[in-house]
């Protein structure tokens, strides 16, 4: 770690270049031998594995540590191999699951999930998909794929109910694109869908990581009409602070939170104490994890404006989406 540390004050030091000084955007994985891999090969993907999690941590550095007990330890070239092939040939889909409007009882929009089931791999969970995407160098042409692909589906939507929305997912490294508004503008053009359409959803980790980048670029999605929105909320370390400067409209509470808050009274306070900090912030408050009609309820009884998860709707595909939304619209 104190070599990692020494290598990232050199490359904090701007660098000139023709006049113009430029900071390096640097991230340090660190994978020990014979310790945490038994040759050189495993020794690589595990260092690139830690790389991955550097770069979504505040000190940018990370040494390698096991999955949990229950999450196998992944071949990670070959998932980026696979991804590579599931990207060129337009294999990978996208599952849309409902989001309700609580006091009008109104499915108003929903978020975008990747899926990706290969023919080697099998179903490949998002997560792991997104870290292939990150190591492999593809998590641009990964998210901008996600992007496309739900503003078509929010223009398919759209031709049922007219104020339909579509959430999606960046990681924070995203962020750091500055294409990244480009890319949405030109997605919203093609199709003909209004930037207040689409929710960008956001961790806190992606608020806290290269905050000067990260926070030019939610500005200027926000310039685009776009909302945006916290994810995850609860679980991360976002300072109260960066909540009331950025142009946000809307907080997801985590389901973790959600999922217990009728059997853990902590919970429920946690869940209480959230929606009234975003409805102070005039944000409004989506609940995930609503697996039952009465955590809707309670829900319901603390103010909450939105909320998604199991007893709402299940994730589907885009066509089975269209059929319930033209059974909730008939003409």
């Amino acid at each position: 770690m104190l070599a990692a540390n020494r290598v990232m004050s050199v490359l904090a030091t701007p660098m000139d270049f023709s006049g113009m000084a430029v900071a390096a955007d640097a991230a340090v994985g660190i994978a020990m031998f014979p310790d945490q891999s038994a040759n050189a090969g495993q020794l690589l993907q595990r260092a690139k594995h830690a790389l991955h999690e550097a770069r979504s941590s505040r000190d940018r550095i990370c040494l390698y540590h096991p999955p949990p007990g229950d999450e196998p330890p992944i071949d990670q070239l070959e998932y980026e191999t696979r991804l590579r092939i599931a990207i060129e040939q337009n294999t990978l889909l996208l599952h849309f699951q409902p989001q309700l409007d609580i006091s009008t009882g109104r499915m108003h929009g929903a978020e975008a999930l990747l899926r990706w089931t290969d023919e080697v791999l099998g179903e490949v969970p998002p997560h792991i998909a997104v870290r292939a995407a990150e190591a492999a160098g593809l998590i641009d042409h990964l998210t901008m794929w996600v992007i496309t692909s739900s503003i078509q589906a929010c223009h398919e939507f759209q031709k049922v109910d007219p104020d339909f929305t579509v959430s999606i997912n960046i990681s924070p490294s995203n962020l750091r694109e500055i294409d990244l508004p480009f890319y949405v503008d030109r997605a919203l053009r093609t199709w003909n869908v209004r930037g207040s359409s689409i929710v960008i959803e956001i961790t806190e980790t992606a608020m806290m990581v290269e905050q000067v980048t990260s926070h030019e670029a939610l500005r200027q999605l926000k310039a685009l009409g776009v909302k945006l929105s916290v994810d995850d909320f609860g679980t991360g370390y976002s300072s109260m602070q960066y909540l009331a400067e950025l142009p946000l409209d809307e907080l997801k509470i985590d389901l973790s939170f959600v999922k217990a808050m009728l059997e853990q009274p902590q919970n429920a306070k946690i869940v209480r104490s959230l929606i009234d900090l975003a409805h102070n912030l005039e944000l409004k408050v989506v609940a995930e994890g609503v697996e039952t009609h009465e955590i809707l309820a309670a829900l319901t009884g603390l103010g909450c404006d939105q909320a998604q998860g199991w007893d709402v709707g299940m994730p589907g595909s885009a066509a089975d989406l269209l059929v319930a939304l033209r059974r909730l619209h008939p003409r």
